[in-house]
């Protein structure tokens, strides 16, 4: 299920998302406790998405760099599922081979 999360720019209409990616991008900002768990969170995800794909999708940075870029799509918007950030920011990098 996850290449179908990042097959399109569009989230799909239902996934099992498992653990802090299923909250909000403003609930993953609100303390340090669940700013560590959605550190842990996407590094694990990001990845499996690499797992699934065979690929390298983020090679031209570091976890710290991804949840940055994370958190430029959250910042606006906030309501946003973090899965969907993250899917987001995956896209985008694969798309410009990085």
């Amino acid at each position: 299920m996850a290449s179908a999360a990042v097959a399109s720019a569009a989230p799909p209409a239902q996934v099992l998302t498992l653990g802090a990616g299923a909250s909000s991008c403003a609930s993953w900002q609100r303390s340090a406790e669940s700013q560590a768990a959605g550190l842990q969170w996407i590094a694990g995800y990001w990845s499996g998405l690499n797992a699934m794909a065979e690929g390298k999708v983020g090679h031209s940075t570091d976890v710290e760099g991804l949840v940055m870029e994370v958190a430029n799509v959250c910042a606006t918007e906030p309501s946003l599922t973090l899965s969907h950030a993250v899917a987001r920011v995956y896209i985008r990098l694969r798309e410009a081979g990085r």
